[in-house]
């Protein structure tokens, strides 16, 4: 999943457009489960990072969008897919980069 893709639909989040983002959701909750558990699994590569605390940051993630979205909460939505999925995306860019 790409940084474009995530603030594309978190803007659709912020905008309301609840069809669109519930569609969204409904077609990629489980890809984004899978990608965020690889890149958490992925970090045990690397020494400098503290792989124990990332994985239990992606689990408090997932639970969060997993509430939300059973609850609807557009803003609550928006906001941990903006911040808190994009930093576990952009520390998977980093990675790949070797930029750590």
């Amino acid at each position: 999943m790409s940084i474009e893709e995530i603030i594309t639909i978190s803007e659709a989040m912020y905008q309301n457009r609840e069809q669109e983002t519930f569609e969204w959701m409904r077609k990629n909750l489980g890809q984004l489960k899978d990608e965020l558990l690889r890149i958490a699994s992925d970090t045990e590569q690397f020494p400098e990072i503290p792989t124990k605390e990332i994985q239990q940051l992606v689990v408090v993630i997932l639970q969060r969008l997993i509430s939300a979205y059973q609850r609807q909460q557009m803003l609550e939505l928006a906001d941990c897919m903006r911040y808190e999925v994009m930093q576990i995306i952009e520390l998977d860019r980093e990675m790949k980069n070797g930029n750590l």
